[in-house]
């Protein structure tokens, strides 16, 4: 009797509760074979731009060896700057600006022989995960390329290096960084959220997109053998890459922005700490002086030393955030470029909320998304966002300096751009005090409005910091 009130049926499911549940996990089923085995490895995809035929080729740039030659030129250029064109990258590649800059970058870490990956199997990987990137306006290829350079830029001369354990750290960290947006929708989690989408059903509204893009890319290697280029890693590696992979990926939902900050600046107050104990006992003369000069040297090494796993797994998701808001510090004509990509990207959401009964706010409508509110947004972005991260970064980092100034440079100009429609009292300085409306945004982002529930913005999505909505991957 109790067995059939809670609809338990040790065969098959006769009770009508026992139904209901068969037709749930069907259901399940179904919506994970629509967003894996579908969608991903369905050879004549929608979103598929490379013939299955030709996946085991090596990717490289169709033309003759002088538009090779300048391709390579230009990316041994890009790669020894923080600042680079990265649709001119696409345009020279013919539309493969991902799998290029992946394959460059793997064989110039040597990660093939370091980490005994396939080489084969790694191509092949490369341009089937970039043919099935979908081409919505921001979170595209181009967007994933960008934050694949600004990654390496801080391993190669940012001085995350000297973090590195073995070789399997880089190399992490620059797989993670080609597959943190895989697949991505064009719209974010609290929309998926909002709407009910399988995904935020399947994910139990938990980061969805984040854990969508981690078992999606894991899902493509397990299932397709000629995908799986660590096969030969052993096991004990494989899950510390695993680990690593998730915990980067997962650091990029704006949801975890502020913690992750708060929790670089204790650990850089901790450190600070430690530095001035050690000098004030050096000084003292109460211990052995070559063992403190020892202690304090290694500790003061441009901020490079980590006492632990847990504070190097911090920092490098600290990185990974960074690299995930590379626009920020381009050029100003290049970051308003991409700020431009990211407004349609908004807008297009809109128009998909208003075809579910919602009522999109701030520039999701398109009504709003007027140059003036774009550039009091984007302001206030800065001052809220980027700003406090990348000062972290420079503590942590101090060879990442420029980077904060060019930040800086760019939150200016917004700034200027803001006061072209405005009122002539506003008493808002370029960024020495905040408006009313600037200061409003910051005490409600802050305070967790929408950011507790799926931040819909970003770390890598810049905007829209007075309507309250981030874009969480």
């Amino acid at each position: 009797m109790i067995s059939q009130m809670v609809g338990f049926n040790p065969g098959l499911p006769t009770t009508p509760r026992g139904l209901l549940r068969r037709r749930s996990k069907s259901r399940w089923h179904k919506t994970w074979n629509a967003y894996h085995a579908v969608d991903l490895l369905r050879v004549s995809s929608a979103h598929s731009r490379t013939p299955m035929g030709v996946l085991l080729k090596v990717p490289e740039v169709d033309g003759d060896e002088e538009s090779i030659s300048n391709t390579r030129a230009f990316l041994l250029a890009s790669t020894a700057d923080f600042k680079i064109d990265l649709f001119q990258l696409d345009e020279m590649t013919q539309g493969h600006c991902l799998s290029t800059l992946g394959k460059f970058l793997f064989e110039r870490h040597g990660f093939v022989k370091t980490c005994n990956l396939n080489n084969t199997r790694l191509n092949a990987f490369l341009m089937r995960m970039e043919s099935l990137m979908k081409d919505v306006p921001y979170h595209n290829r181009v967007h994933v390329t960008g934050v694949v350079h600004a990654f390496n830029f801080f391993i190669m001369h940012g001085g995350l290096d000297e973090y590195f354990e073995d070789e399997f750290d880089p190399f992490t960290c620059l797989f993670a960084a080609l597959c943190h947006d895989f697949q991505h929708p064009g719209v974010n989690n609290d929309f998926l959220v909002r709407t009910q989408h399988d995904l935020a059903l399947t994910y139990n509204d938990e980061s969805p997109l984040e854990n969508f893009h981690i078992s999606s890319i894991v899902y493509l290697m397990r299932k397709h053998g000629e995908f799986d280029f660590m096969e030969k890693i052993s096991r004990e590696d494989k899950t510390h890459v695993r680990k690593m992979f998730v915990d980067l990926i997962m650091a990029t939902d704006m949801s975890k922005h502020f913690a992750l900050v708060n929790q670089a600046r204790i650990l850089l107050s901790a450190r600070e700490s430690k530095k001035s104990f050690l000098s004030r006992e050096k000084g003292s003369g109460k211990r052995n002086d070559d063992v403190l000069s020892s202690l304090l040297d290694a500790d003061t090494n441009e901020g490079a030393l980590v006492i632990n796993r847990s504070e190097k797994d911090l920092i490098l998701k600290i990185v990974m955030k960074c690299a995930d808001l590379s626009h920020t510090f381009q050029a100003f004509d290049m970051h308003e470029r991409w700020c431009n990509c990211l407004m349609e990207e908004f807008n297009q959401q809109g128009d998909q909320e208003v075809l579910e009964g919602f009522s999109p706010k701030g520039l999701f409508n398109r009504a709003h998304c007027t140059p003036t509110e774009i550039a009091k947004s984007q302001t206030a972005f800065m001052d809220i966002i980027a700003i406090p991260l990348f000062e972290v970064l420079a503590q942590l980092l101090p060879k990442t300096a420029p980077l904060l100034a060019q930040i800086h440079e760019n939150r200016n100009t917004w700034y200027s751009k803001s006061l072209l429609h405005t009122s002539s009292h506003s008493t808002h300085s370029p960024r020495s005090g905040r408006s009313s409306p600037l200061a409003s945004a910051r005490s409600s982002i802050e305070s967790g409005r929408h950011v507790s529930r799926k931040s819909s913005f970003k770390a890598s999505s810049y905007g829209s910091a007075s309507s309250h909505t981030y874009q969480s991957d």
